[in-house]
Formats: structure tokens, C-alpha cells, sequence
């Protein structure tokens, strides 16, 4: 049962009408908006819409840049990831600013993954070099999205959560926001290995 404890934005807050059924919403989609983005997202995956994305030529692949909104949760552990398998990799924000720590929670749970981003500071994708060779691995659709209309096909892009196990764009156990609610759902689905 959740604790009532929800965190949001850098707020714990007290989630008075806390149930175990409302409870185990949020810990399956993190909020509301996040369940209707996970079956709008489901859909057009079921229209083919992301098939191109599974087509990676990984042999010109040189570097792994992931991209998420902040850079303080899911690219930074997904950069500790790839680094410990010797993988070049940089990670980086759409919205962000330069030099901040990862989130707290997120250093914790990723301490108890065995992986260590408590030295990780914060870079904005405008701060990346980018070059020939790079893949852009955004971790939401949305995400990947910006990239295409900012890059266009220059730099080759996917999205992380098709290749999870269960292969699709954007899913329960993709990587979702540390802003989309509710603390078990980050430390359950975010750092779960």
C-alpha cells in the first residue's frame, strides 16, 4: 500500500484520499494523464507508426546520446547504464539548465540498481556536441519528436522504450518522468533491473 506520500516538481506532498485502489493507479501509470498517454501511444504503435525507429544501423553507431526533459532521472542513469558496459554514451535535457545535481530520489534508487550518478551535473542538448555517428535515444515519445523536428534525419534517433522487453514506444515500465507522480512508480519502474 502506498504511504500517501506523493512526489511532485520537488514537493513531497500528503495525498489525503489515498486508497489502495487509487494507490495502485498511480503506482501502475504514475498519474492520470500518464495512463491516456500510454494508450495514445500504444495506438499509434499499433498503426505501425514507430516501426522505423526499430531500424538502426548500429554499426555506424558511435555514441550513445540519451535525451529525456531534465537530465536529473533518466538519462543520467541510462548514461551510468551504458558507461558500465564501456559504451560511449553522453546524456542530456530538452529543458534544462546547465550544472544541476541528479534528482535526490533518483541518485538513491540508483545507488540501490549498483549504479552511481551522484557526480552526474546536468547538461542542455544545446550544450552537445553532436556529430556524425551519434544515436539520439529519447525516452518519450514526445521527445523524440522535438528531435526529429529540430535535427530532421541528420542524426539518427529511437526511442528507448521499443527496446525494452516489451517492445513498445511507451509503456508502464518505459521510462517515465519523476514528475509524473507518485514515488513508487519512479522507484519501481525507472530503476527496476
Amino acid at each position: 500500500m502506498n504511504n500517501g506520500l506523493i512526489y511532485s516538481e520537488g514537493i513531497i506532498r500528503i495525498n489525503i484520499l489515498d486508497t489502495d485502489k487509487k494507490s495502485s493507479f498511480y503506482d501502475r501509470y504514475g498519474s492520470r494523464r500518464g495512463f491516456m498517454r500510454l494508450y495514445w501511444f500504444r495506438s499509434l504503435y499499433s498503426l505501425g507508426f514507430y516501426r522505423k525507429y526499430r531500424n538502426v544501423k548500429w554499426e555506424n553507431v558511435e555514441r550513445l546520446v540519451f535525451v529525456c526533459k531534465g537530465n536529473i532521472c533518466r538519462s543520467a542513469y541510462a548514461e551510468a547504464v551504458a558507461n558500465s558496459y564501456n559504451l560511449e554514451s553522453v546524456s542530456c535535457g530538452i529543458h534544462t539548465t546547465l550544472g544541476k545535481p541528479a534528482n535526490i530520489l533518483a541518485q538513491e534508487a540508483a545507488l540501490r540498481a549498483g549504479r552511481d550518478i551522484r557526480k552526474h551535473k546536468t547538461t542542455p542538448l544545446s550544450s552537445v556536441s553532436l556529430r556524425k555517428g551519434d544515436l539520439l535515444v529519447a525516452m518519450e515519445p514526445w521527445q523524440l519528436q522535438y528531435l526529429e523536428n529540430k535535427f530532421g534525419m541528420s542524426i539518427s534517433s529511437i526511442l528507448l522504450g521499443l527496446w525494452s522487453p516489451a517492445g513498445l514506444p511507451f509503456d508502464r515500465r518505459s521510462i517515465p518522468d519523476r514528475n509524473s507522480g507518485v514515488k513508487t512508480f519512479l522507484l519501481r519502474y525507472l530503476f527496476e533491473t
